[in-house]
């Protein structure tokens, strides 16, 4: 948005550093332990994240795209999410975190809670069976423009008027239950129509700010509105940018675009970047400008920054307030030959209006603003978030994903790993840092599918390899089935832990993690048996998996035992193992015989081979994944016979014909020994 700000007048130094500029020594490669941009979350990236919430450990990263929907990813791993989104009731505006276990979702229709004390799976808040939650009312002329939360949890709806200006609301919410709401025509009685919400809005420690444009004024365009919470409805304090900022410089006015707009930790401070518009003014000393705003609106103070300023970054680690500054080029260093691409870093307490020009002239000042296909500077109102437990700084800037800003070293994949590992195939991939670091690989084999309620730990689950990387060198990595002594399968995952070697204390530890589905080979046939039959062998198992699962089972067979001792563990082996049997008739059978899953499993017949010589049979089962079970149960062998018929059972030659006994009829010999045995029975008293 462009609007008008007096030129900056550099330090009463420049003259000094100008003279003195051919004398400087070239510029030192950036330590490695600098505070630099490091990447992204790695399991987000690609993913327009629009919003984030983090919990107080630094454990879970609860975030949305803006959809009707949201999620959560493991920040030890950087990868491990929910299996599936939580869907709500519209497009999420903002989320927010009352303690580690609520969250909140504003939404454009209201706003949702969920219970994520199983952050995995997050229970939304009912009553009376229903869900408890706030929804905006049905008469709201309105479009949810954005939200913020403050201290005490009370909700602050931006809401735009379809109709005009005034009629743009500020609703606050609490308790699920509307509180109050203020009219634009009430914020700006002066002129309430010609004033435009410009998307920005801060919940502050103690006031909400709000930015609107002029859209008649040429001289200034930027209105930076404050509403106390303890005065809410009343009319607002304003701040013109640039009538108020900077009053004291009114020469060399140029046309500037606002870039960035943060809070500092505390929500005390506004900082605002101001980037020049006009190309000629681009590759200035003072083409980028820091507007510093206490909320009060009252003690500011702007600095030039140097040139090509991207976004600004506000933080807290180890209790300490830090500010960030993304700058195309570093003036501070050297006015003739300045620095690009760099990340200048302070504490906050030292930004001020008397800033020395070299206070980023040490390599330990200025860190690496750009990392891979960076496009840091996309998002107007950047997002940091960090907390005391954690090393990383995760922001909102880039046009996708969530960035890291870091002391400690890169951690990267440099070959992706599969999403399936096996008996027979290891899982691969390559890592890569841009320091040297010691690598540990960490396999949780009960990690809760739930969610952890424990922080972040950095020996969780059981070594499985140690290794060191070198600087800048990619590593081939596989990790087997057998090493991570695996024994369930589904959805899994490893953990990567990266050191620097000189700091092995944990404060720079670096992390990756990877997600794959282990698939165990199928297991064995049970139950099984054979059954001779004429010039036929019957087959007989049973097995262990269901039909989804099993792509074939293999029958094989041969006239020669040794043939079935080594079967094949694979498709290529199959072809190269399989035989052709002679059957009756010369007929030629092939081994193995395969029975799709989708045919009758569990029996088989192998026919017609001669009878009265021994065929051997074995059997296995492979999986859709193409795994090929082992442990089969050992061959089985058996020989056809010639089956007889009924008539010549019962006296035909070489049967078991029955020869009568004299001139008694065989009928009556049967009748005498079925009395016999009747008396029998009467006699042992089994009957009444």
């Amino acid at each position: 948005m462009p609007f008008k700000l007096p030129n900056f007048v550099w330090k009463k130094t420049l003259a000094a550093l100008l003279l003195s500029a051919f004398f400087l020594s070239p510029a030192k490669a950036i330590e490695d332990d600098v505070f630099s941009l490091k990447g992204q979350v790695q399991g987000l990236r690609g993913v327009n994240v629009q919003h984030m919430a983090l919990r107080s450990d630094g454990r879970y990263l609860f975030y949305s795209t803006g959809g009707a929907s949201w999620n959560v990813i493991d920040l030890l791993d950087m990868v491990t999410k929910a299996a599936e989104d939580v869907a709500v009731d519209a497009s999420v505006q903002g989320l927010f975190l009352d303690g580690d276990r609520r969250l909140i979702v504003a939404t454009t229709e209201g706003a949702q809670y969920f219970d994520v004390t199983e952050v995995f799976e997050p229970e939304e808040e009912t009553k009376n069976g229903a869900a408890d939650k706030y929804v905006r009312p049905t008469s709201a002329q309105t479009s949810v423009e954005s939200v913020c939360m403050n201290a005490a949890k009370t909700l602050y709806f931006l809401e735009i008027s379809s109709i005009e200006n005034r009629y743009n609301i500020i609703r606050s919410v609490a308790d699920k239950k509307d509180v109050d709401e203020v009219e634009w025509a009430t914020l700006f009685p002066s002129f309430p129509n010609r004033l435009t919400p410009d998307g920005i809005i801060r919940c502050a420690a103690n006031e909400i700010l709000l930015g609107a444009e002029d859209l008649e004024e040429a001289d200034f365009n930027l209105t930076i509105a404050r509403m106390a919470y303890s005065s809410f409805g009343s009319s607002a304090e304003t701040y013109v940018i640039p009538d108020d900022a900077l009053g004291v410089l009114k020469t060399d006015v140029e046309l500037f675009d606002i870039k960035d707009f943060v809070l500092s930790p505390a929500k005390d401070r506004a900082f605002l970047m101001f980037n020049a518009a006009l190309e000629s003014f681009q590759d200035k000393a003072s083409h980028t400008q820091i507007l510093s705003l206490p909320t009060s609106l009252s003690g500011d103070f702007s600095i030039g920054m140097g040139a090509a300023g991207a976004a600004i970054a506000a933080y807290r680690l180890s209790e300490t307030d830090y500010l960030s500054f993304f700058m195309g080029l570093n003036y501070f260093d050297s006015v003739l030959n300045p620095d690009a691409d760099q990340l200048l870093t302070l504490p906050m307490a030292s930004f001020s209006s008397s800033l020395p020009s070299n206070v980023f002239g040490d390599d330990e000042d200025r860190g690496e603003a750009v990392y891979g296909s960076s496009s840091i500077g996309s998002v107007m109102g950047s997002e940091w978030l960090s907390t005391k437990n954690d090393q990383y700084v995760y922001g909102l800037s880039e046009s996708s994903g969530v960035s890291l800003l870091t002391k400690g070293p890169s951690l990267e994949f440099s070959v992706s790993p599969g999403s399936t590992l096996t008996s027979s195939q290891p899982l691969s991939f390559g890592l890569i840092s841009d320091r040297e670091v010691k690598v540990e690989i960490r396999y949780d084999p009960d990690a809760d599918p739930k969610g952890d309620s424990g922080g972040l730990d950095f020996e969780k689950g059981r070594l499985i390899k140690s290794l060191y990387l070198t600087k800048d060198t990619a590593q081939n990595i596989q990790i087997t089935a057998s090493e991570l002594s695996i024994s369930k399968n589904g959805d899994q995952g490893i953990t990567i832990f990266a050191q620097p070697k000189e700091v092995l204390d944990g404060s720079q530890t670096a992390r990756l993690g990877a997600t794959f589905s282990y698939d165990p080979p199928p297991k064995a046939v049970t139950g099984f048996r054979l059954g001779a039959g004429d010039q036929s062998i019957h087959v007989y198992f049973s097995t262990n998996l269901s039909s989804d699962d099993i792509r074939e089972v293999q029958v094989y067979f041969s006239y020669t035992a040794s043939d079935l001792d080594t079967l094949p563990t694979s498709d290529i082996e199959k072809v190269a193992w399989s035989r052709t049997v002679t059957g009756v008739g010369s007929r030629s059978l092939t081994s193995p015989t395969v029975l799709p899953s989708s045919g009758s499993l569990g029996k088989h017949v192998i026919a017609p081979i001669e009878n009265n010589q021994d065929i051997c049979v074995r059997v296995l089962v492979v999986d859709t994944s193409g795994q090929y079970s082992d442990t089969n149960p050992a061959a089985l062998c058996d020989s056809p016979v010639k089956t007889r018929s009924l008539a010549a059972a019962f006296g035909g030659t070489n049967s078991c014909a029955m020869t009568p006994l004299g001139s008694m009829p065989v009928v009556f010999l049967f009748f005498l020994l079925l009395v016999s045995r009747y008396r029998w029975i009467r006699s042992q008293r089994f009957l009444p």
